[in-house]
């Protein structure tokens, strides 16, 4: 049974994935297996997987039809053995040391979760992550750790190693009905069942973050309400082990998620489907201070519950 599992979910990927693959096979930490999940890629992604099973026996290639990225994590998670599990992004790729420097701290007894920084490439570059290799406790040092931008990392399964044993015990898994911040809940549904992690002052994972990477996640306001109502539920079950609101953090995450409603509405040229969301949006419970909770505009505000909807539509069709 190897130490670590390596989940790679791929799709149409082909001009980043050999890099991230090649990566993987030069760790220098050599108990792994490399489980890439492949969803249906329609490019050479995953004529590329094959490739690379067949040279290192380490590669296990999974194919499937489309179902999105947290279909191709959970299959991963079913077909791992190793004793921890963690996720790749197939346009990123790893320091020759990554894998190393997590098993440093497999610690049987204490560890459930290793969480290292990461190095952006792309249109952003610098360096995100714990600020010290340290245990961290959760329900005393996690409100701090979260009160900076670093707490972005936090965020994204990458970058970090699961106990594997924790996940499948627990039946913790990514939700597939959710397209955007599936993976934020499966941090806190993990976070929910460990009382500590161990940080590892670290940027070995780099991770590729360009200006348009959310461009699809635009969402209606049925999709939005939707992903809003199940993160609020795994934040209001996290709050409550760690008798702590996390008020920051969660307001940024339903910042993101209307923004995505936003983009949406800018994309819609038919009065009627505009027209539906807004009244939907209006009918939401407590939308004036959900509003002022994530810092919205007043003129963004007005525009939004104010405004009659043809006037509002006509202003939005303008930007």
């Amino acid at each position: 049974m190897p130490k670590i599992s390596i989940i790679v979910p791929v799709y149409n990927t082909e001009k980043y994935l050999c890099t991230c693959l090649d990566s993987i096979m030069e760790q220098s930490f050599t108990d792994f297996e490399a489980i890439l999940v492949d969803d249906g890629s329609t490019d050479s992604s995953g004529i590329i997987c094959d490739e690379y099973a067949a040279k290192d026996s380490r590669f296990v290639v999974v194919h499937k039809q489309n179902g999105g990225v947290s279909s191709a994590r959970n299959i991963g998670i079913e077909k791992a053995k190793g004793k921890w599990v963690t996720f790749i992004d197939c346009d990123d790729w790893l320091d020759s040391h990554f894998l190393e420097s997590f098993v440093i701290y497999d610690d049987e007894n204490r560890n459930k979760l290793i969480i290292g920084g990461c190095t952006r490439f792309g249109d952003y570059s610098g360096f995100l992550g714990p600020k010290t290799t340290e245990t961290v406790e959760i329900k005393k040092q996690l409100p701090g750790l979260w009160s900076d931008l670093n707490g972005f990392v936090y965020w994204y399964p990458w970058g970090k190693m699961f106990d594997r044993e924790t996940i499948i015990e627990n039946g913790i898994r990514f939700d597939n009905s959710m397209f955007y911040s599936e993976d934020f809940v499966f941090i806190l549904e993990y976070l929910n069942i460990i009382s500590s992690f161990q940080t590892i002052n670290k940027y070995e994972y780099h991770y590729l973050q360009t200006r348009n990477k959310s461009d699809k996640f635009k969402m209606s306001f049925e999709q939005f309400i939707s992903h809003l109502n199940i993160i609020e539920e795994s934040f209001n079950k996290f709050e409550k082990k760690c008798n702590y609101k996390f008020n920051i953090v969660r307001n940024n995450v339903r910042l993101r998620l209307f923004n995505n409603f936003i983009s949406y509405l800018f994309l819609i040229s038919n009065y009627k489907e505009f027209k539906k969301n807004m009244i939907e949006f209006r009918a939401m419970n407590n939308v004036s201070d959900f509003l002022k909770e994530i810092n919205c505009s007043w003129k963004k505000r007005i525009v939004l519950l104010f405004l009659p909807l043809k006037l509002s539509f006509n202003i939005i069709r303008l930007k």
